[in-house]
């Protein structure tokens, strides 16, 4: 996979599986310690800058004109 776009913030919640944010809403996922992307959507066309996790509440992205996404992981209820 090629991105031609500028990516701004990675964040693994373990060893395996971690995220990467950037330019135009893109969200890219790895299940195998980055061998390996697949896009994800993010319903938005905003700059997505960061990316953390937050116990309890989940992954939490943060990008341009104040957009605020949360996503629950599989492991919580």
């Amino acid at each position: 996979m090629l991105i031609s776009t500028h990516l701004y913030d990675v964040f693994f919640i373990n060893k395996m599986e971690g995220w990467i944010v950037g330019e135009g809403g893109l969200i890219l996922h790895t299940k195998d310690r980055g061998v390996t992307w697949e896009i994800e959507v993010s319903g938005t066309d905003k700059d997505l800058y960061h990316i953390d996790y937050v116990e309890g509440f989940g992954i939490v992205v943060l990008g341009g004109h104040g957009t605020i996404m949360k996503r629950k992981l599989s492991t919580e209820s």
